[in-house]
């Protein structure tokens, strides 16, 4: 083994000398490990294994195993040996990406209003619908299109007026649109927010589309009950 290596595992080349690389694999990968180097021996293809080392000092790390095959001059293997890779950092990375997903993939969950990826030009960059029967088209229809692709001019006008100052200001808020949707017409009003864009990138903006239908219904009534008591 080279110094590297040695750095990786933490222990001196004399410490390594002799052992088995099984003492110092994570006890829940050894028997991946030997299942491993049982492929590796069958198999001409090349191999990659990925696994966790246990350091002198008791810290568990990831390293990447790219073995080779020492052949004899029959062609019998009768050795091997191995690039090993700490790819610990990039693993965190990873893990740490899976759990930011994981907690906005049970944020949006938990959000019952309509939730849009927009850019500047109106066009349907990402949807997550809780509730699909508000949406004005299927998720699939939506994505790659505009608003005045999709939906009535009126309210397409009323979006892209939002996406405008949201441009400008960084938010947009209590722009009211009224759209037929599959279970009948429904009011929502907006909430508009520009996300951060790297430099030369285009802008775009996280729509939340609130569903007031029963808050509007309840406005007409009250309104209705205001101008038959001033009849009365």
């Amino acid at each position: 083994m080279n110094d590297r290596y040695c750095q990786i595992t933490g222990y001196t080349r004399e410490e390594l000398l002799g052992r088995h690389w099984i003492e110092f694999t994570h006890p829940d990968d050894r028997q991946n490990n030997v299942e491993f180097f049982g492929r590796m021996t069958r198999d001409e293809s090349a191999l990659l294994l990925e696994k966790r080392y246990i350091r002198k000092n008791g810290e568990v790390i990831w390293v990447s195993i790219g073995p080779s095959k020492i052949r004899d001059a029959s062609g019998q293997i009768v050795g091997g040996s191995a690039l090993v890779t700490d790819i610990t950092e990039r693993k965190h990375a990873a893990n740490e990406a899976i759990r930011a997903r994981s907690e906005l993939e049970a944020t949006l969950a938990a959000i019952p209003d309509l939730v849009f990826e927009v850019d500047l030009d109106g066009r349907y960059l990402n949807v997550h619908a809780s509730r699909p029967e508000l949406l004005a088209a299927p998720i699939g229809e939506l994505i790659d299109k505009t608003v005045h692709e999709i939906l009535p001019p009126d309210a397409a006008d009323v979006i892209m007026s939002a996406l405008r100052e949201a441009d400008e200001t960084g938010h947009s808020y209590g722009r009211q649109i009224k759209l037929q949707v599959p279970n009948g017409t429904s009011w929502f009003e907006l909430s508009i927010a520009r996300k951060a864009a790297m430099a030369g990138q285009q802008p775009s903006f996280i729509v939340l589309s609130h569903d007031i239908t029963e808050r509007k219904r309840k406005d007409e009534l009250i309104r209705k009950s205001s101008e038959e008591i001033e009849d009365l």
